[in-house]
């Protein structure tokens, strides 16, 4: 069974009633709590966790995080970014191209970074682009659903031993990939794991074209809406 097809426990019926809902993101839980603190030690930026909150969990989950950047997300504006179908895939060279250069600077500056892409095809390209450039690819590039953490759902009662905080890193790159349809984009709840990765900053390679079009109703396409217009970057001026 492909992970991408695999049931939430929102969904499994006899599950339901046993179900505890984690409201709160953290940096630090109380004394004596059950909870592993590593759960919650860095969760996301307080703009995108509200955002996530109000849209995806009718406004019940809580972020409580000390934001560092003024503008933790961050929209690349590949204007000539064309999706093209590999196999059963997709791909967008230039997205690529793009997202090689941002991984550049960010190892220059030696920042923890991990770039996701929804489509298996764009990762491999992405991590050849990157081996091209002799940037590091080994442990960089996965696809959305290779890269899924802990939900904040739980069943109880549970052994703190099994708990993970699931795949994080404090900066995220994305590419979109696609620019003529929605594709992966229509799933919320894959799109929520793909916008909830970042335990700092988030930047993701689209055009203005695209996410105002096509994905104008999807979560990015709100995403990008909500945040405004100052969002978006020239990809021009990445370095």
């Amino acid at each position: 069974m492909e992970i991408s097809t695999l049931q939430s426990i929102f969904e499994v019926n006899h599950l339901q009633e046993k179900v505890v809902f984690l409201d709160t993101q953290c940096e630090s839980i109380p004394p004596g709590s059950r909870l592993s603190t590593n759960l919650f030690s860095d969760r996301l930026p307080r703009v995108i966790g509200d955002f996530i909150s109000q849209k995806v969990y009718d406004g019940k989950l809580k972020t409580c995080h000390a934001d560092s950047a003024s503008l933790p997300c961050r929209f690349v504006d590949v204007e000539r970014g064309r999706e093209r179908q590999s196999g059963k895939s997709w791909i967008n060279l230039a997205e690529a191209r793009v997202v090689v250069r941002i991984a550049g600077a960010y190892q220059t500056e030696g920042l923890d970074f991990r770039i996701i892409t929804p489509y298996d095809a764009q990762r491999s390209l992405i991590e050849h682009e990157l081996q091209a450039a002799n940037l590091r690819h080994e442990d960089k590039v996965f696809n959305v659903d290779s890269f899924q953490g802990l939900l904040l759902v739980l069943v109880l009662p549970f052994p703190s031993s099994t708990l993970s905080p699931g795949n994080e890193a404090e900066h995220i790159v994305i590419s979109l990939v696609r620019s003529h349809r929605t594709g992966f984009l229509v799933n919320e709840r894959r799109a929520n794991v793909m916008l909830t990765r970042c335990k700092k900053t988030m930047v993701i390679c689209s055009s203005p074209a695209f996410i105002q079009g096509p994905a104008a109703s999807t979560l990015v396409g709100q995403l990008a809406r909500a945040l405004g217009p100052q969002v978006w970057v020239d990809s021009d001026i990445i370095a």
